[in-house]
């Protein structure tokens, strides 16, 4: 195991396969082959906000910055102190009793939602007030793959309309193209704009394996069309289940890359599940290095690990 030097910005660790997935990605027209998944939060944003704290992700937009009232802030409030006392430390616990504190955990700050009056139009000014950016390079590398024809999917246990409001504020032609769906949590308005209810299913951190199941059909699309080459990118060990269902294999095709944010993070653990783990709050240079590999344009230093984005070391596993 390598050590990260944290004098740079962040390491890259690549997994003992990724060359030789590389280079079998290379000679298989992948260009028309691949399409894009990613998770949102600390994902396509930046694990830092505005402020320099960590940023806020989808529930903290809608729990800080919509209801200013002290009773919806109360509500919250206790919300996260029964959440510490029943989660305790969530990773040591077994994973059918993870999978059920985290259903629970997302069906009450639903509820809390529901019971304290958010509105439609609070959303945008919800997001717009948000300790949250971009990660840098995010949004153009999923516009260079919309611009290329390349679907791109976010699957989020985030809200769909924060993640969109998002988009649209800081890039409206990505968020208006038909190429760019959204899979995550969906509040439903009643005519008046109020929230009313959330349509099933839940999206939770723990749940991406259902993905197939859920939408299914956006896959058998992709598939029927040539396209069986996911790039999956995430922040969690949970973000490379995305595809774990598809059929004939597809789950085992593409390149998984993960965003692990903090230089002190789990390598080992990350690299059992993603090709390619980068440590910090980094860009999304490598990823746009890796795009134009698979899309035939240049970046091959990729593949033999001898070029990195400035301030950032590579380490072979």
């Amino acid at each position: 195991m390598s050590t990260v030097n944290d004098s740079v910005e962040g390491a890259i660790h690549r997994s003992a396969t990724w060359d030789a997935k590389m280079e079998e990605a290379t000679r298989d027209s992948s260009a028309g082959r691949l399409h894009l998944i990613l998770d949102f939060d600390r994902t396509i944003t930046a694990f830092k906000g505005k402020n320099g704290e960590p940023s806020d992700e989808c529930h903290d937009i809608l729990f800080r910055h919509t209801v200013q009232c002290d009773e919806y802030q109360k509500a919250v409030d206790d919300l996260w102190s029964l959440t510490r006392h029943r989660f305790g430390v969530l990773a040591e616990k077994p994973a059918e009793e993870q999978f059920a504190l985290l259903d629970w955990w997302w069906d009450a700050a639903h509820t809390v939602m529901l019971q304290h009056g958010i509105e439609e139009a609070h959303v945008a000014l919800a997001v717009k007030r948000a300790n949250t950016l971009p990660r840098d390079g995010a949004l153009e590398v999923m516009r260079k793959c919309v611009d290329k024809g390349i679907p791109v999917l976010v699957v989020s246990a985030g809200f769909s309309q924060v993640i969109k409001e998002f988009v649209r504020l800081h890039d409206p032609a990505l968020a208006a193209s038909p190429l760019l769906e959204i899979h995550a949590n969906h509040m439903v308005f009643d005519a008046g704009g109020k929230l009313a209810a959330f349509d099933e299913p839940v999206v939770h951190s723990q749940n991406k394996h259902f993905t197939y199941k859920h939408i299914g059909g956006y896959f058998d699309k992709l598939r029927a069309a040539g396209r069986d080459r996911p790039l999956i990118l995430g922040d969690s060990l949970g973000d490379a289940d995305v595809t774990m269902h598809l059929p004939r294999g597809g789950g085992d095709a593409g390149l998984k890359i993960a965003f692990a944010n903090k230089h002190d993070a789990d390598i080992p653990r990350f690299l059992a599940v993603f090709d390619a783990v980068l440590t910090g709050d980094q860009s999304f240079a490598f990823v746009d290095r890796v795009l134009d590999v698979l899309t035939g344009g240049h970046g091959v230093a990729v593949l033999s690990g001898e070029a990195a984005p400035d301030g950032v070391s590579i380490q072979a596993n």
